[in-house]
């Protein structure tokens, strides 16, 4: 400890720099580090010495105890004591209330307010709030036996230190030794003891974020830290300028167009158990007790959505959302959006009614692939790399243009997302006037622990957290592709994908060409108060040998350049200017290193089964996302993938490096890494063939006329460039398939029957 550290050290204790002389009790040693220190209260100075530090260090350590005066924090936590729920007295409580009134009442508000107030009373007084004191150790495994040895362990260093014998030594060293053996013992045995207790799935990952072996920070920020008022009004900023007082309050009548129908109990109950998020929104109501009382209530909250659905009014305590703020990392929050969980529940009613009949109508574009089934970032970066793919084989340079919505779905304006449904989709008059009423009149309040901002209108946007809103954002921008003339273009909800072909002596026309759909573009944008942001957007010309020339002319969107880069993220997958994946995998396995270099930290004390479920949900997700595009890549690039993953079998099963992996990577997932590669591929494009989903993939596929076999027609190709990407390599691997595997329409069943023909073949 050099005397700057101590001296700030000092300084924050209440000592102060000056020239007057310190107590008279300091010891000689100390005195001379403090010489030029003052204490205030010197009566404050409860302790202070010169101690050794052998366990982080050679020198010795100065300290000094001061008193201060701190306000105790209880230690203790609330929670609801479902343990000890009595359910006889809840039936007898459920049964003394009239729960017919509800049907006297017109008002779906004065229904739902109703309802609310019975289920907290009743939650109140069957489920009450009880106060348990928290164990905020954060070394549980410690005991006695521990803290005896670690004593030992001093007592053996400071009887060296001042002998210096090397008997004295020896014995300080076997101490120290065992001490860390011991210490690594009871870790491990404590875990696995609490891992092998877990419940369920739920437990077993809090387990392992509390070990702090998850990257992924779920801890809210302290309120005592921020000002939630504030932080609401940050979350609002980026939300457009456009006022819902615009919304018309009449629409054109489509009879033969869309309304919602009216639920039955058995839709509701299904729609109830496809909610996974079980988070208590502002109304208060926990999901988990809604469960409980459900055989009784049931009717009721199908009669409530019926009215809701039939009257076209939305209840207005299902329209506040909780904001809970979580940090990024550079200074500013991601606000996590909790609704109330009957409102969600409704919401799947009306997106699986909506969404059935737009899939019959096929309104939906078929250039958008985000939040629509049968469809992925995958299949998105499949079609746009086929496009690149043959400009390629046709002696042709792609200009690839990434384009960045800011914000898009906060700046949704309903009155032009209601028009759009009503005109656009045949949405009746009753249809859009529920959802204008949901996306009205909005509003939210941030809450961190017991502190709660007032709450504050939205004035734009699709509610976040919601199941309807992605559906509507879809229909909002549905019409975007028919603005353009020139250009191929690929979404993925917001992520807009442009690309356009030509020769390369016709680069500077076809930049023209470009800049023309991004000019329209962006008046579509303007349009419909969405913004394009340049700064963020990027441009590729990929070609066989190519860098962007500084020459070619700017590529702009109204009066801002998109800078020309070699390579760009789309979708998780970085793209360069010459269709390898050579810069993604050395991204992707560099990710999987930084991981794996945190979790190897605590591999003594994670149980084997806990490193297998990391390695399986945690780190392969990472080392495969889109693994279909980049899977026949070169082979530098397919060594860096392998040893990356034979280190991850390295971590779970806590081999060296020197130790031979190749079984063990093997074991995980019952298979080789290069046949797993090849089944992924497999198993994809039969998902494609047997769900002739998504059609703009399917329709680049024609088969054989044998009825022999389910053989694909091979792409016909010049380059080698092409024998890495999706179809030519996964059409040679399907083709190689026998016939009565390529027959299998049932996807499980293709998948083991795929698996085991892989391996048998080597």
């Amino acid at each position: 400890m050099n005397d700057d550290t101590i001296l700030s050290s000092l300084s924050a204790l209440g000592l102060s720099p000056s020239n007057t002389s310190v107590p008279t009790h300091f010891t000689s040693t100390s005195s001379t580090l403090l010489d030029s220190f003052f204490v205030s209260v010197a009566s404050k100075i409860i302790k202070y010495d010169q101690v050794s530090a052998p366990q982080f260090s050679h020198h010795d350590c100065i300290f000094l105890s001061y008193f201060f005066e701190l306000e105790r924090i209880p230690n203790t936590s609330t929670y609801r004591d479902y343990r000890n729920l009595n359910h006889a007295r809840l039936e007898l409580g459920l049964d003394s209330i009239d729960w017919n009134y509800i049907f006297n009442l017109e008002s779906v508000d004065e229904q739902l307010d109703f309802l609310n107030d019975k289920i907290l009373y009743l939650f109140n007084q069957y489920v009450p709030l009880k106060t348990s004191r928290l164990n905020k150790s954060n070394k549980p495994w410690f005991n006695n036996e521990i803290a005896c040895l670690i004593s030992n362990r001093d007592i053996a260093y400071e009887r060296w230190k001042r002998y210096r014998t090397p008997e004295l030594l020896t014995q300080y060293k076997n101490l120290r030794n065992r001490v860390v053996a011991e210490i690594k013992k009871l870790k491990k045995t404590y875990y696995e003891e609490k891992f092998s207790n877990s419940t369920g799935g739920k437990q077993t990952w809090n387990l392992i974020r509390k070990m702090g072996l998850s990257s992924k920070n779920l801890n809210a920020v302290d309120s005592a830290d921020v000002d939630v008022e504030d932080i609401n009004s940050q979350f609002l900023s980026s939300s457009s300028s456009a006022s819902f007082s615009n919304c018309p309050s009449t629409f054109l009548e489509n009879y033969d167009g869309f309304s919602f129908s009216c639920v039955n109990e058995c839709d509701v109950l299904e729609s109830m158990l496809s909610i996974k998020s079980h988070a208590t929104g502002l109304d208060k109501i926990d999901p988990k007790f809604l469960f409980v009382i459900l055989p009784k209530i049931l009717h009721i909250i199908t009669f409530i959505f019926n009215t809701i659905l039939t009257k076209s009014v939305f209840p207005q305590c299902w329209k506040s959302a909780k904001i809970i703020p979580l940090p990024k990392g550079n200074g500013s929050f991601r606000p996590i959006s909790i609704l109330p969980f009957l409102s969600k529940v409704l919401e799947k009613l009306m997106y699986n009614q909506i969404n059935k009949y737009l899939s019959e109508k096929a309104l939906l574009s078929e250039k958008q692939s985000g939040f629509r089934s049968n469809r992925s970032c995958t299949t998105a970066l499949i079609n746009v790399t086929e496009q690149i793919r043959v400009a390629l084989e046709n002696d042709e340079i792609s200009i690839l243009v990434l384009l960045d919505h800011s914000k898009a779905f906060d700046k949704v304006d309903p009155h032009i997302a209601c028009l759009k449904l009503n005109n656009h989709f045949n949405f009746s008059s009753s249809a859009t006037r529920l959802i204008k009423s949901y996306l009205t009149e909005r509003t939210q309040s941030v809450c961190i622990g017991s502190s709660k901002s007032t709450l504050l209108p939205l004035r734009s946007g699709v509610p976040q957290g919601s199941i309807l809103g992605p559906l509507i954002f879809n229909t909002y921008i549905n019409d975007l592709p028919t603005v353009l003339n020139n250009c191929e273009i690929n979404m993925y909800a917001d992520d807009v994908q442009l690309s356009f072909k030509c020769k390369t002596s016709q680069l500077d026309s076809g930049i023209f060409a470009l800049n023309s759909d991004l000019s329209r573009i962006d008046r579509w944008a303007s349009e419909n108060h969405l913004e394009i942001n340049a700064s963020k957007s990027k441009c590729l010309i990929i070609a066989k040998r190519t860098n962007a020339p500084e020459s070619a002319p700017r590529v702009q969107i109204g009066n801002n350049i998109i800078e020309y880069s070699n390579t760009a993220k789309n979708l998780g997958i970085i793209f360069n200017s010459s269709l390898t994946w050579n810069n993604h995998i050395s991204a992707v396995t560099g990710k999987v290193y930084g991981l794996l270099r945190s979790l190897w930290t605590m591999h003594e004390f994670t149980p084997q089964p806990i490193r297998l479920l990391l390695c399986k949900t945690y780190l392969v997700p990472v080392l495969l996302y889109g693994v279909e595009i980049f899977a026949n890549c070169d082979s530098e690039s397919k060594r860096k993938l392998n040893v990356a993953f034979n280190n991850i079998a390295r971590y779970v099963y806590g081999l060296n490096r020197t130790d031979s992996v190749s079984r063990y990577s093997q074991s995980i997932f019952s298979i080789t890494f290069d046949n797993l590669l090849k089944l992924r591929i497999l198993t994809f494009l039969h998902r494609i063939v047997y769900t002739q989903q998504p059609s703009f993939l399917y329709n680049k596929l024609r088969f054989t006329h044998s009825p022999r076999d389910n053989k694909i027609v091979p792409f016909r190709h010049r380059l080698c460039l092409s024998e890495r990407q999706f179809f030519l390599y996964a059409v040679h691997l399907w083709n190689l398939l026998p016939s009565y595997i390529q027959f299998t329409a049932n996807a499980d069943k293709f998948k083991n029957l795929a698996k085991h023909h892989l391996e048998s073949s080597l």
